[in-house]
Parts: structure tokens; C-alpha cells; sequence
């Protein structure tokens, strides 16, 4: 019986793991995913319109 109580302890730690990092790893795979679209896919006009998207980005962050 230990050993059940300890696993379903195991499992509710990881849960609270889990969903602690949630966010975090969205945001990873996000930058995951625009790098291979910028590493594979994109075109010299795609480039611009994306340096254009953040460099008014970063000037909203700035203010």
C-alpha cells in the first residue's frame, strides 16, 4: 500500500512539475518553430516583412 501512495505522490509531483512549466515550454517550441521556419523556409521578402514585425515589436517593448 506504501508503495501505491508513493507513486500516486511521484505522479502528483510531476503533474504540479508539468504544469508549472507550461508556459515556458510553449514559448520554447514557438521559438522552436520560428527558427526552422526562418532556417528553412522563408524567403528574402519573408525576412523584411519579419525584421519589419520586430523591429516595431521591440519598440513597443521599449516604451
Amino acid at each position: 500500500m506504501d508503495e501505491l501512495t508513493s507513486k500516486q505522490k511521484e505522479l502528483e509531483r510531476y503533474k504540479r512539475y508539468r504544469d508549472s512549466h507550461k508556459e515556458e515550454r510553449k514559448k520554447t517550441v514557438a521559438r522552436s518553430n520560428a527558427k526552422r521556419y526562418i532556417t528553412k523556409l522563408a524567403d528574402l521578402k519573408d525576412l523584411q516583412e519579419v525584421q519589419r514585425w520586430l523591429d516595431n515589436r521591440i519598440s513597443e517593448l521599449k516604451d
